[in-house]
């Protein structure tokens, strides 16, 4: 790296050469829809010419063979695509994912399409864009319904395993979460709630209760989101008898909810 006149940093001829493929691939993606034509790859060759020395044109030739090979697999993923997107939209999957997951025999209704977004990587709730779907499964091998069976196989493994189920939950929160809010609505909590605690939660119910009779706030705070699913593994572990709410380090919503569990100690009469 170079500083120029201005002090600002600039690319030189050597940072150049030091590019690889993909990184070359990204810069050429001109439209920025994680598909390089061999158009933009001249574009892109064009304007940077005069940065490449002979060294550099090694890595060139090494990235026409990826576009290559990416352009073929780009094609069969997008047949995928273009089965399930939705109808007159291009760049747009949500009606028809429901009909792509059964066909992975993942369940549209459970936990199974987060589990789907969070490896897609997909930001926000809401359709799930051309992109997205296109980089997402390029990056892990995905190319053929061969192998996109593989990895929704795969994929329900890790959603059994707590410690992978533990960060699918950990990233819906900002996944569901409104931009620029700090919180979830409850009801959006509650639902996400009964996809994932049934299985590994055994006061569930009683949870829900909770949050019908004594939880009287509309949303649901970070801080109680990411504690509750680690609180919920530790009663199925070792129940609520070893719970201290004075050495407890539980939000304060917890430390009410096991008054809530907890049955009410008769007060002894004075015999005098």
């Amino acid at each position: 790296e170079a500083v120029n006149k201005t002090g600002q940093k600039h690319e030189t001829g050597d940072k150049k050469d030091r590019k690889t493929a993909e990184g070359i691939l990204t810069e050429a993606d001109r439209d920025n829809d994680g598909l390089v034509s061999l158009t933009e790859f001249q574009q892109w060759v064009g304007k940077n010419r005069k940065d490449f020395n002979k060294h550099a044109l090694q890595n060139l030739s090494k990235t026409v063979v990826e576009i290559r090979k990416r352009n073929e697999t780009d094609s069969k993923l997008e047949e995928i695509w273009n089965q399930y997107k939705d109808k007159g939209e291009d760049d747009i999957m949500e009606s028809n994912l429901p009909a792509l997951l059964k066909e992975l025999d993942l369940d549209p209704d459970g936990i199974d399409p987060f589990g789907f977004a969070w490896k897609l990587e997909h930001k926000r709730m809401g359709p799930i864009l051309k992109k997205e779907f296109m980089i997402g499964l390029h990056c892990q091998g995905v190319s053929t319904w061969e192998q996109l069976h593989r990895w929704a196989k795969k994929l329900k493994v890790e959603m059994k395993d707590t410690a992978r189920l533990r960060e699918i939950y950990v990233w819906t929160f900002d996944y569901v979460k409104e931009d620029g809010r700090k919180t979830i609505a409850k009801d959006v909590a509650e639902f996400i709630w009964g996809l994932i605690l049934p299985p590994i939660f055994p006061l569930y119910d009683k949870w829900t209760n909770f949050l019908e009779e004594k939880y009287e706030l509309p949303v649901i705070k970070r801080d109680l989101w990411m504690c509750f699913f680690d609180f919920a593994v530790e009663v199925s572990n070792h129940g609520l008898d070893n719970y201290d709410k004075e050495l407890s380090s539980w939000p304060v919503t917890i430390d009410d909810f096991y008054d809530f569990c907890s049955p009410a100690k008769p007060v002894k009469k004075d015999s005098h």
